[in-house]
């Protein structure tokens, strides 16, 4: 090889070498520079109605989501949905396992919706919907964040209150990005000033209070092994359900919520540790 062969490979190997340290130190630096795909802002996260609307295009291959609220020949309307009793559209033939859960007193409340569509055959058996539900519970309640604001106007005064997952979502934590992991790992640890008073098991044992095993959905004063108070048991006959909104009202002040609940539990100023807790508890199912 002549000394110009070598002066153009030497030159090409001195090149490619170049090269491949520039690219390393790049990556290795990038964060220092301000480079890559870590400096995402937290403001690029779609919000949680946004992605409950493209999560609900599942649904309008049977169902009308719109203020029209047209039935079809597979399933009724789902506009003003939420917190209205089901089978209360009337010019749909619903199935006969619909109709008992009817006359049994369903309501579709934010808790029966986020059951039945997790598992609609389980919910209500030898009901006719094919869908399968949604297993991924942060698509269902983006789901159920939008289906809340299929509302008429003269609807909205009534029971409008976020849902206490748009503050999971919305609230940033810096490191987690919003984690539905993250949460139910800080609601854990929020769960621990509970189990001083409270079984969270499966054992679903009673200890100075009521065992809180699948409470997100049941009725107040629904252990009936556990000896509630007057003030408790008053609040059951009035119909109160352990919905996210009412836990969530019940943990910021319980002698509030409740006057002269025998809980002695001062409740839980912060928002985000009522809204992580509240994740965590609806796991125990």
């Amino acid at each position: 090889m002549s000394d110009n062969g070598n002066k153009d490979f030497h030159a090409i190997i001195f090149t490619l070498i170049g090269v491949a340290a520039l690219v390393v130190f790049f990556q290795f630096f990038s964060d220092e520079f301000s480079v890559g795909p870590s400096q995402t802002p937290v403001s690029s996260v779609v919000s949680l109605v946004e992605r409950g609307k493209r999560v609900s295009r599942n649904c309008t291959a049977c169902h009308d989501l719109t203020s029209a609220k047209r039935s079809t020949l597979i399933g009724p309307p789902l506009w003003g949905i939420l917190n209205h009793p089901a089978g209360s559209v009337s010019d749909y033939k619903y199935s006969k396992a619909h109709i008992e859960a009817v006359k049994a007193g369903l309501v579709w409340t934010e808790e029966n919706l986020d059951s039945y569509l997790t598992n609609p055959k389980a919910f209500i058996p030898g009901n006719r919907m094919a869908f399968a539900g949604i297993k991924v519970d942060e698509e269902r309640w983006a789901l159920l964040a939008y289906l809340k604001t299929l509302q008429d106007k003269e609807s909205n005064g009534k029971d409008q209150r976020p849902l206490i997952d748009q503050l999971q979502f919305s609230t940033s934590t810096e490191g987690d990005a919003n984690s539905y992991r993250v949460r139910v790992k800080r609601g854990k640890i929020v769960s621990e000033k509970c189990g001083a008073c409270h079984d969270l098991s499966k054992r679903r044992r009673n200890v100075v209070g009521p065992h809180l095993f699948a409470l997100l959905g049941r009725p107040a004063g629904g252990v009936v092994t556990y000896d509630y108070s007057d003030a408790l048991q008053q609040k059951a006959k009035d119909g109160l359900v352990w919905t996210t909104q009412n836990l969530d009202h019940y943990l910021t002040n319980p002698r509030a919520f409740i006057p002269e609940t025998k809980m002695l539990f001062a409740g839980i100023s912060n928002p985000q540790k009522r809204a992580d807790l509240i994740t965590y508890l609806r796991t125990l199912k």
